[in-house]
C-alpha cells in the first residue's frame, strides 16, 4: 500500500490544483470527495468506492480527526444501495488540508508513516511544493 499523502498550505496556495493534477496523473479509476461535505458518520459517504478504485482524493478536509480516522482504516466497509457491504482496502489516498488543520505535533509523530508536502507561494505569484521530511518539517 502507498503512502498516504497529505498536503497543506495556506489558502490559494495551490493545493487543490497540485492534488489533482496527483489525481489526473497517476489514478486509473480515481474518486475525489468534497472534504467540506465528508463526514464519516455518513454511512454512505464511500458509497462510491469500488474495489477497482485506486487513488481516492479529498480535498479541503476541515478535521485533524476526519483525516486521522479515514488514514487509521485499513479496509473500509462500503454500503451498497440495494446490495450487500463490501470490504475494500483502503486506495492511496490524498488529503488536502488548510495548514491550520494539520499541526506540527501530527506531522512529528506521522512523518514517517505518510508523505507530507508544503504548498506556498510568494509575493510574485509563484506556487513551491516541498516534500517535508524529519529535518524540514516545521512549518
Amino acid at each position: 500500500m502507498k503512502k498516504p499523502i497529505i498536503i497543506t498550505g495556506p489558502p490559494m496556495s495551490g493545493k487543490s490544483f497540485f492534488a489533482r493534477n496527483i489525481l489526473l496523473m497517476f489514478g486509473d479509476n480515481p474518486i475525489e470527495f468534497d472534504g467540506r461535505n465528508f463526514d464519516l458518520a455518513d454511512p454512505w459517504c464511500f458509497a462510491d468506492l469500488t474495489p477497482e478504485t485506486d487513488l481516492i482524493l479529498i480535498d479541503d478536509i476541515r478535521s485533524l480527526h476526519s483525516i486521522e480516522s479515514v488514514l487509521n482504516k485499513d479496509v473500509f466497509l462500503i454500503n451498497k444501495r440495494f446490495g450487500p457491504v463490501i470490504e475494500v482496502l483502503r486506495p492511496w489516498t490524498i488529503i488536502v488540508a488548510e495548514d491550520d488543520i494539520i499541526t506540527q505535533d501530527f506531522i512529528n509523530k506521522n512523518i514517517s508513516k505518510y508523505i507530507f508536502i508544503e504548498c506556498d507561494y510568494n509575493e510574485n505569484k509563484v506556487f513551491s511544493f516541498k516534500k517535508l521530511t524529519p529535518e524540514t518539517a516545521q512549518l
